[in-house]
């Protein structure tokens, strides 16, 4: 018992590798690294923030485009 409990303790149990384990449990060995794991997607979501980002800026630019065509237009 005492083992058990120090390897535990050594080694805390990873919610996030026991998921990226099991992602690819069933996947044939040669197509193993093509498999996205789960502990990859929190940096996608930070990528997609950055994109709504670039979007608010791009909004932003093309306001101000707008306004000055309209105001060499008058």
């Amino acid at each position: 018992m005492a083992n058990a409990a120090d390897a535990e303790a050594k080694s805390p149990l990873s919610p996030m590798a026991t998921l990226d384990s099991l992602t690819v449990s069933d996947i044939p060995a040669a197509h193993k690294d093509g498999i996205p794991r789960p502990s990859s997607q929190p940096a996608g979501l930070h990528r997609l923030n950055d994109l709504g980002r670039l979007n608010t800026r791009v909004r932003a630019q093309s306001a101000v485009a707008r306004n000055c065509v309209a105001a060499s237009s008058a």
